[in-house]
């Protein structure tokens, strides 16, 4: 998924859907490939090892399953990054109570080939969130 408001270079080309009011969710594309997509446009997509993970009881989609993913969009969005790749999604129980288990990672898209630090970032996320609105 990708924040709203990016800006990608025109040589990046991004089919996105809307998620929610502050995500697109990137179609027809993995880490991988979007990495690649990236990369050829001269770009830099970054990597955060730090796991984000959250969880909901059951197994279904719905307003448990949204709320889950918006805490873990909300995670993302307190490190300034600008995109996350969800990398696993698990059913599990606990005790007998079936839930799903979300992993994730930040990830960062910029031009320029060291991460800009998180105070430019949240400078720049702010700025095209004043824009947006």
């Amino acid at each position: 998924m990708i924040r709203e408001g990016f800006l990608p270079p025109d040589s990046l080309r991004i089919e996105t859907e809307s998620y929610s009011k502050c995500w697109r969710r990137v179609k027809d594309l993995d880490g991988f490939a979007l990495g690649e997509n990236i990369k050829v446009a001269g770009w830099t997509y970054f990597f955060n090892a730090a796991q984000i993970q959250t969880s909901y009881v059951g197994w279904r989609s719905g307003k448990s399953a949204d709320r889950a993913f918006a805490r873990l969009l909300g995670q993302v969005k307190a490190l300034s990054f600008n995109s996350v790749e969800v990398t696993a999604v698990s059913r599990r129980h606990f005790m007998g109570i079936p839930y799903t288990a979300v992993s994730a990672h930040g990830r960062h898209i910029q031009e320029g080939h060291l991460l800009q630090a998180e105070p430019e970032r949240r400078r720049v996320q702010a700025d095209l969130d004043w824009a947006r609105s």
